[in-house]
């Protein structure tokens, strides 16, 4: 999917309104974190936040996955407006979330069983996940037995086998080093193309940021506001080789250079 095919003509399907947020800190000052957020997103975009950290990146994503309730302001998904968690929106965060007492396979599986489905459609959706994130030969390993890229991985295929509409992910390669993050970027491409969900994925990394979306908003520093919403004009599919390009570097450039003002 290349960014020119994406309908700019199209519905949002998620709505931001307003959003708000406000803690209470220990010595009971009021902390506000993110203020005034409007924004809407298409079906199978591939968005990320990105910003200074303290921004709000993480916490606006878990108020669309339903896990915070906004001081003020609502989030509606496909009309409905969103009231907790929910299995179609599907969520990787930095630190791995796998069972460590369970068996690749039986991470996958884990999801589904909740939902009841039949055996046989449990353990073909696991198969088709594991072939897909290229853990085939390790359905029987458990997770201290698996690099970190690999976990990730198990990650990854665990949330997408449960068919998420909307993809939420908090900064899920951070803890990787630079060359396994690299390969995760491509192996979450195509799996997103595999999959056609929305993404929406916080980072700090800006590399990772062009390589990977389609728009990109930026968080203004604390409290938290849109300062832009860049659209990132290279073509898809991505592939490893893009990074090196000029065309790619003059996207960073532009990104670096929205982020050099707020520093």
């Amino acid at each position: 999917m290349s960014q020119a095919n994406l309908d700019q003509t199209e519905a949002p399907s998620l709505i931001i309104q307003n959003i708000r947020q406000d803690f209470i800190t220990l010595d009971g000052t009021e902390l506000n974190v993110l203020d005034n957020i409007n924004l809407g997103f298409r079906e199978r975009e591939f968005i990320s936040f990105i910003g200074h950290s303290g921004c709000g990146k993480s916490t606006l994503l878990r108020i669309i996955a339903g896990l915070q309730t906004p001081t003020q302001g609502s989030i509606l998904y496909k009309g409905k407006k969103i009231k907790g968690t929910s299995a179609a929106r599907g969520m990787v965060f930095q630190q791995d979330a796998v069972f460590p007492w369970l068996t690749v396979r039986k991470n996958i599986e884990f999801g589904l069983k909740l939902k009841k489905l039949p055996r046989d459609k449990v353990r073909a959706q696991a198969e088709k996940w594991i072939a897909l994130v290229g853990l085939g030969g390790w359905e029987d390993a458990y997770p201290k037995e698996l690099s970190g890229g690999m976990r990730k991985r198990v990650d990854l295929a665990r949330v997408y086998a449960n068919t998420p509409d909307l993809m939420l992910m908090d900064e899920p390669f951070g803890a990787l080093d630079q060359q396994t993050k690299s390969n995760m970027q491509t192996q979450l491409l195509r799996l997103w193309e595999t999959a056609g969900s929305t993404v929406i994925f916080v980072t700090h990394d800006l590399e990772e940021a062009v390589f990977l979306s389609d728009r990109i908003v930026v968080l203004a520093p604390r409290p938290g506001r849109v300062k832009t919403i860049m659209d990132v004009s290279l073509s898809r599919p991505r592939r490893e080789e893009l990074r090196l390009s000029e065309e790619f570097l003059a996207e960073k450039r532009k990104l670096h250079e929205l982020l050099k003002e707020d520093a």
